[in-house]
């Protein structure tokens, strides 16, 4: 039963990365220090995606989250007002018109 939980909620990040433009970049980055030979360079590159990939919270705060609507992260901050203007586009959004 433990391994059951604790392997789906380990992936579970990684399945719901949005933009993962920026860690790819990282792994470019330490593929191409090592092709150069740049052992110092790799290393730094290597332990930073370590560290990216290890710290959930960190991840997922460079890949945005999945989450739409009022549940993004991002409408957290929002002024009513703005917040009334998300909602009648949304309202637009499920009748069908792009908006």
């Amino acid at each position: 039963m433990r391994t059951m939980m604790i392997w789906p909620s380990y992936k579970a990040a990684f399945y719901e990365a949005v933009e993962t433009d920026a860690i790819l970049r990282l792994v470019d980055y330490v593929n191409i220090r090592r092709y150069e030979g740049d052992i110092v360079g790799e290393e730094e590159g290597y332990r930073l995606l370590r560290e990216v990939i290890h710290q959930t919270e960190f991840f997922k705060a460079i890949c945005g989250s999945c989450l739409r609507g009022t549940l993004d992260p991002n409408q957290d901050f929002l002024s009513k007002d703005e917040q009334k203007k998300m909602a009648n586009i949304q309202v637009l959004e499920k009748k069908g018109f792009d908006v």
